[in-house]
């Protein structure tokens, strides 16, 4: 697993994590009513800042720990396993089907749900026990920026939110940086093998991609995770293979059903094939820039992020 020390952004998460005294004050303090909007055009009303939150999306915890409120947090997903600390809290089935009626039992006052994992269509049973069900969608890295700043307004945490996306968006912008005069590298990004699944235009991998200094293969694929051939993966001619996967034989898989490919991809014959961590690629968090960092250490070895990233 890639695990970098991050020191602006450890410092924002230590931030995040310490007393506010003033927060503490207003989150204790009944509010009038606060509206929000959420990714799939439903208003939510908070009577008050929320003191009892389930997160159903592992992502959505870890921004949650990350701008410190994770003493809101009173179960989570089964999921959820980062930061560790989490595993401590009492867990709930939010995927592939949802454990509706342990949620109301736990009488939660907002329920966090990724639009992405979570068909909206649920939010009818909320409604019914009139429990508060907030949607977040997250296919760039600007979602990212701007749900974390959501979740800082409706836990009023919004200072520590603030920094944490200043944090992520400036080392995001260094490393863009660092990789714009680079060669990009054609890259296929496989998400499974039986079929064959690869990461398209409109997946928030391809953005990351881009600003590691790749190049998607697939990038023309408005799809966000299309399905398909060999004939196709060996006409894209990859340079590089990323498999961002905890499952270190998912190429020999590959292989193993069509043979052929160790001899006609560019990037098997060049040992240019990688396992990457998921946590830190896949899920749009705020360990993106851990995620960043270790594409760009593979496509582009020579760029020295030391001083920045210390491995």
């Amino acid at each position: 697993m890639y695990r970098y020390i991050l020191p602006l952004l450890l410092f924002v998460i230590l931030l995040g994590s310490c007393d506010h005294p003033k927060q503490a004050v207003i989150a204790s303090a009944p509010l009038i009513s606060e509206h929000f909007t959420d990714d799939v055009n439903r208003e939510v009303t908070l009577a008050q800042v929320p003191q009892k939150v389930i997160s159903l999306a592992p992502n959505i915890t870890e921004m949650i720990y990350a701008i410190g409120g994770e003493d809101k947090l009173i179960a989570r997903s089964q999921v959820c396993d980062y930061p560790e600390a989490v595993l401590y809290l009492p867990e709930v089935s939010a995927y592939p089907s949802i454990d509706l009626p342990a949620i109301a039992r736990m009488e939660p006052d907002l329920v966090l749900a990724s639009s992405e994992i979570h068909n909206p269509i649920i939010h009818d049973y909320f409604d019914r026990l009139n429990l508060n069900l907030f949607f977040q969608s997250y296919e760039t890295f600007d979602d990212i920026y701007r749900n974390i700043k959501v979740l800082g307004e409706m836990l009023h945490i919004t200072e520590a939110a603030n920094q944490l996306v200043d944090s992520l968006s400036h080392m995001e912008q260094l490393i863009s940086d660092s990789t714009a005069n680079q060669i990009k590298y054609k890259t296929v990004i496989i998400m499974g093998v039986e079929p064959i699944i690869v990461a398209g235009g409109g997946s928030f991998l391809n953005e990351m991609l881009a600003k590691a200094g790749g190049k998607n293969a697939f990038a023309n694929v408005e799809e966000r995770y299309p399905e398909i051939t060999a004939e196709q993966l060996v006409k894209a001619a990859p340079e590089y293979l990323l498999f961002p996967t905890k499952n270190d034989q998912m190429y020999a898989e590959l292989i193993a059903r069509y043979p052929d490919l160790h001899t006609l991809l560019p990037a098997a014959l060049n040992k240019h094939v990688f396992v990457v961590e998921p946590s830190i690629t896949v899920r749009p968090g705020p360990r993106i820039i851990e995620g960043l960092v270790a594409l760009v250490r593979l496509l582009h070895p020579r760029i020295d992020l030391t001083d920045l990233f210390p491995e």
